[in-house]
């Protein structure tokens, strides 16, 4: 049976993400912040018949990591899916009223962000490259954005979460050098403007059919050994 680990895993597309692959007959390893909250992961683990385990994790937390990591053992992941990220100050610009632009914003805030969206999967993915390498799929799916894409950017704002993305663009392409000589495929998905609570109800795309396009893609045996950036449809977004 194939192993999977999923960071954010208890809502929108991290909990498609588990239920999909539980239906395929894969083993969960499902994980976020507070399980205790997390009411639709747990009916999900309850009824997949142990095939689902909910595991606490704080991506933002090395000491969360770790007990994560001693809590999985040496047992193998086949693929590694980094999709916890947050999303704030949307709407901020640098006009608008003292306080609520972005140059208002305090370091703190910034640095969630980042910690979240790009230091969080890089940690993630350290303390677990071993366990993929030693998989049989040897898959590590990172959830990117288009809008991490300077020459996609036609609507400012988002200041944060574009640049936080960016920065994970980065990680990823350092990673997938480091890790290919392990045998280790690296790819960053812009998994289309999804209906969940950081997209919102007018999004166009369900979190079913993002998160059945890029399994599609993953565990497509034909599946190039290099880093690629794909959208759910298996469109290159140029980056």
């Amino acid at each position: 049976m194939s192993t999977a680990l999923i960071t954010g895993a208890n809502r929108g597309i991290g909990l498609e993400f588990a239920r999909q692959l539980a239906r395929a007959g894969w083993r969960v390893l499902a994980t976020c912040r507070n399980p205790e909250r997390a009411d639709a992961l747990r009916r999900l683990a309850a009824e997949s018949g142990q095939v689902v385990e909910v595991h606490t994790l704080d991506t933002g937390d090395p000491q969360s990591i770790g007990a994560l990591s001693a809590a999985v053992g040496g047992e193998a992941i086949d693929l590694l899916v980094c999709n916890a990220g947050v999303s704030l100050m949307k709407p901020a610009l640098i006009t608008g009223r003292e306080g609520q632009r972005i140059q208002d914003a305090d370091d703190a805030l910034w640095f969630e962000t980042y910690r979240t969206n790009a230091i969080g999967p890089l940690r993630v993915a350290a303390a677990f490259a071993d366990r993929v390498a030693a998989s049989e799929r040897r898959l590590m799916a990172f959830l990117s954005t288009h809008m991490s894409v300077a020459g996609q950017n036609r609507s400012g704002a988002y200041y944060m979460y574009r640049a936080s993305k960016a920065a994970l663009n980065i990680i990823v392409k350092n990673l997938s050098i480091e890790l290919a000589p392990r045998g280790v495929t690296c790819i960053m998905f812009h998994p289309g403007w999804v209906r969940t609570d950081m997209g919102g109800r007018n999004a166009d795309v369900s979190p079913e059919n993002s998160v059945s396009g890029m399994l599609g893609i993953l565990l497509d045996a034909k599946l190039p050994k290099k880093l690629q950036f794909l959208d759910y449809q298996g469109e290159i977004v140029p980056w």
